[in-house]
């Protein structure tokens, strides 16, 4: 025959905000001396669609790697089955006897055998059979998401409350400008992949978004970094972007050492000394210098200090779209 009862002896479960499993364990007799951990596994594997307690609440047996957790009232979709482990090999009961007759030493059969094992098997978010080896990402893979902040400094040019402009008692802009400092937010997406992701990496790091990206607006978002790791197994990638609400072109405060005349020419710039200064001077946003020096100056731009890429080849999960599970 082949197993002949078991028990499911513990349940066993571990719940966080990204991993969630559940382990199981059997205690299985069976009464075939001949089978071992390989025929125990599959006897005692049952059908998707069956249920691992019966209408009595007996343990019917386990699932096959990859399906979805079902336990009597407890379920989870997003729980997977891993690997099925036999262990723990006893003969608990049976009789045999030997007999030497000459030279022959002969062995008989044991009679009405039971043997013990232990069957053990974790549900795990982890173990996701949607990630096989020729699956490319997908914006449905299981993803974990981290949010933190850098500090920036920016013009202070008006008031954030009155909307006032900011300027001195006389109505003039401030020298040097005024300045604040804000928190620019940072999003860290991270999953699993099975492709090399070393390449991708090189190629869209320290790129901005063509395209509208899960409402961000193009020029918005920065691939600040794409980090891959390599654990001998599977890859850990951890995608990181920066969000700049008016985008990440650069204005430049134009000034040099040359300035250009109405007639097209170039010429130095002198000092009061009558020789050529030292440090850059403030221009006009024309070429030519600023007449008055105490002036804050001029902004020149837009300059693209970025290239432009389409995120959307990415494929990544949306992580504006996520809510917490609520714990059982």
């Amino acid at each position: 025959m082949a197993i002949v009862e078991m028990f499911l002896v513990n349940s066993e479960g571990m719940f966080g905000l990204d991993k969630k499993e559940y382990t199981l364990e059997w205690l299985v007799f069976s009464d075939n001396q001949r089978d071992f951990a390989q025929a125990i596994a599959l006897q005692g594997t049952i059908a998707d669609t069956a249920g691992m307690i019966g209408p009595k609440g007996e343990a019917t047996g386990w699932y096959s790697p990859g399906t979805p957790y079902g336990l009597g009232n407890e379920w989870n979709d997003m729980c997977y089955a891993g690997a099925i482990e036999v262990r723990d090999r006893q003969i608990i009961r049976g009789s045999a006897s030997s007999e030497i007759n000459g030279d022959v030493f002969t062995i008989t059969a044991n009679k009405n055998p039971v043997i013990q094992w232990r069957v053990r098997q974790t549900y795990s978010t982890e173990n996701d059979p949607k990630l096989e080896p020729d699956e490319l990402p997908s914006e449905n893979d299981p993803f974990t998401f981290s949010m933190s902040y850098e500090w920036e400094e920016v013009p202070f040019m008006q008031d954030i409350v009155d909307k006032y402009p900011v300027v001195n008692s006389a109505g003039m802009l401030f020298n040097p400008p005024a300045a604040t400092r804000r928190k620019l937010p940072i999003f860290s997406i991270t999953r699993r992949e099975n492709w090399n992701p070393v390449n991708k990496g090189s190629i869209f790091t320290n790129t901005i978004n063509r395209d509208f990206f899960y409402g961000c607006a193009p020029g918005t978002l920065l691939m600040d970094s794409i980090v891959p790791h390599f654990d001998g197994q599977t890859w850990t990638v951890s995608y990181n972007l920066k969000e700049r609400i008016e985008g990440w072109e650069t204005y430049l405060l134009d000034s040099g050492y040359y300035e250009r005349l109405p007639d097209g020419n170039i010429f130095p710039i002198l000092g009061y000394d009558g020789t050529p200064v030292s440090e850059p001077a403030k221009l006009n946003g024309m070429g030519g210098m600023l007449p008055d020096p105490s002036l804050p100056g001029v902004n020149v731009g837009p300059f693209k200090k970025y290239r432009v890429a389409s995120f959307g080849l990415l494929h990544l999960p949306n992580p504006f779209g996520i809510h917490s599970a609520p714990t059982p």
